[in-house]
């Protein structure tokens, strides 16, 4: 129990006027209290910095028996703008957003910044034009608003009577100061949080190394609010990093440096897995040492092969980078090796198909008497992975020859292999029995079973008699072949029902004849010329029969081809694999 002094003077009315003061003084401590307790608990609703400034204004007037308040935030170039503010009317909104009285009111925001303490202003300090007030307050508490010690801005609280400052109002001015730190820390917490969040759901879509790179990059860069992000990669030797790519540079530095020695300090930490901070890199000689600049760096892990690059994230203003975004930069270089992972695995298996495809796709044309053969095949653009459209050519031992062009359903390896294996199948029964509907009889009962529930294959298959320019056509739920007619310059199409394959066994087919006159073309496509993309509008059936028919008359085959698709590709995108197949009928000389 705290025991009061004894009194020589009075001593009864001295003890009954310290109780007094004593009480008082309690009580203001309890009001202090309880105004911080309520101010905590509604900071603690906040998520965002935004809505802490937000809150910070409408609070601090009643708690602080004042008229109107105001958050102002530093820019990069240091000087005030308005985050939030209250009680103001609309006139005043627009006079604090004036840059001549932003100006003014630098002033005491940089002596309250400067000392790290609340600054009450009544009288004559509040109303003097340095104060950046009059004669709008008669009195000014300046409350630092700081996040890790570094400076964010104040919350200016304005009185319009002059407001007789206590201690209570003094304490009360820095205990709001102190609970405004730990809120803005815990909202830029939160903030990094959702903002990982977002990162790996960014940077998780690209299975491209390139746009990852740049994902990755400006992923940092929104992230942190960093001015600039670099990602480097390890050299083959595992001694140096290589920049990548990256986003952003900060004004007066010319760019990130383009190579790191690991075996130099303090960068050798990276290689050892170990994060890199501001004060680490500070007068960095390969940062080129700019002025203000500060930078922190974080190494891309592999879970077998260790450090496998580096994010740079570079901060020109204030505030710099806290020990948050140092931690926040660990968690998405983390997420960006999975992602990079991801990427190499993915390009490695696009490169394996792509070649597979190619050996698919390798057919010898053979040279017809009286006919020619040309070919389109473009894959998709965009991220699309490796298709399963085909098409091929071969020689029978009557002098006839079978062509094919088909789809297989799904993309990558597997498409790649069911592609192989439909084309060579074919070759097969086409071998025994080159009639279209017995070929595609046997084609699908021998991959029934073997393509798996959710794979099938369309195809049109022909057998083309030159001596006789005579076709025997059959399809496998394909879209149906165009044959433009030299003579009438009308074209046609031949619709030939058939199931897909792969699907159900003992399906039949039926076969179509069609009679060639010289100068006639037939033209085989897949599906990706039809749905060739512009803005909600397909290419079409029709747009590809015009195409047809608009050719000049001399054309080889392979012009002919290569015509129809680049009519396509001019309308729009091309979002699949697209093969173009046409035979031409030599016209008689």
């Amino acid at each position: 129990m705290e025991v009061l002094p004894e009194s020589g003077v009075n001593g009864p009315e001295q003890r009954v006027i310290e109780l007094e003061r004593k009480v008082v003084s309690l009580r203001e401590q309890s009001e202090v209290a309880q105004a911080l307790l309520g101010l905590s608990a509604a900071l603690g609703t906040t998520r965002t910095v935004d809505e802490t400034l937000e809150l910070a204004v409408r609070a601090a007037v009643p708690a602080m028996g004042a008229d109107r308040a105001v958050a102002l935030k530093l820019t990069e170039e240091g000087a005030p703008t308005v985050a939030a503010a209250h009680g103001f009317t609309s006139e005043d909104i627009a006079s604090l957003k004036d840059g001549r009285r932003g100006v003014l009111m630098a002033v005491p925001m940089r002596r309250a910044l400067s000392s790290r303490e609340p600054l009450l202003l009544e009288g004559d300090a509040a109303a003097e034009p340095s104060a950046g007030t009059a004669p709008y307050a008669s009195g000014l508490v300046v409350v630092p608003l700081t996040r890790w010690g570094d400076d964010l801005g104040v919350l200016q609280i304005e009185y319009l009577e002059p407001p007789g400052f206590s201690p209570r109002q003094a304490t009360l001015a820095a205990g709001i100061a102190a609970e405004l730190a730990t809120a803005l820390a815990n909202a830029r917490q939160y903030s990094l949080f959702q903002g990982l969040r977002r990162f790996g759901l960014r940077i998780s879509r690209r299975l491209q190394l390139g746009p990852l790179i740049e994902h990755i990059a400006g992923g940092v860069v929104e992230l942190l609010d960093a001015d600039a992000a670099a990602v480097y990669f390890s050299d083959p030797s595992e001694s140096s990093l290589v920049l990548a790519g990256g986003e952003g540079m900060p004004a007066g530095v010319s760019g990130s440096p383009l190579q790191i020695d690991l075996a130099a300090a303090p960068w050798t930490r990276l290689a050892r897995g170990q994060s890199l901070t501001a004060d680490d890199l500070r007068g960095a000689s390969e940062l080129g040492g700019a002025g203000d600049l500060r930078v922190i760096a974080s190494p891309i892990p592999h879970a077998r092969e260790g450090t496998i690059g580096a994010v740079l994230a570079f901060f020109a203003g204030a505030p710099g980078p806290s020990p948050d975004d140092s931690e926040a930069l660990g968690v998405a270089a983390s997420q960006a090796g999975v992602a990079i992972k991801n990427a190499r695995r993915y390009e490695r298996q696009r490169r394996m198909v792509r070649h597979l495809q190619d050996g698919l796709l390798k057919t010898d044309i053979p040279v017809m008497d009286g006919c020619e053969i040309g070919t389109v095949y473009q894959p998709a653009s965009g991220t699309a992975t490796v298709g399963g459209d085909f098409y091929d050519v071969f020689e029978l031992t009557d002098g006839r020859y079978g062509f094919v062009v088909g789809d297989v359903s799904g993309k990558g390896a597997e498409a790649a292999a069911q592609t192989a294996m439909a084309k060579y199948m074919l070759r097969a029964y086409a071998t025994s029995d080159p009639s279209p509907a017995s070929v595609l009889f046997n084609l699908n009962n021998g991959l029934v079973g073997s393509m798996g529930e959710e794979r099938f294959t369309t195809l049109v298959y022909g057998l083309f008699d030159p001596a006789e320019r005579r076709c025997w056509l059959a399809s496998a739920g394909h879209p149906g072949p165009l044959v433009h007619r030299h003579l009438t310059r009308e074209v046609e199409r031949v619709e030939v029902p058939g199931g897909i394959l792969g699907a159900f066994e003992d399906q039949h087919y039926k076969q179509e004849i069609v009679d060639f006159l010289p100068g006639d073309i037939l033209l085989a496509y897949t599906d990706g010329v039809l749905e060739v993309r512009s803005h909600d509008e397909l290419y079409g059936a029709d747009r590809l029969r015009h195409s047809l028919s608009e050719l000049p008359p001399d054309l080889a085959a392979a012009d002919i081809a290569r015509r129809v698709f680049e009519a396509a590709e001019r309308f729009g995108t091309i979002s699949d694999d697209t093969v173009v197949f046409a035979l031409k009928c030599f016209r008689e000389q």
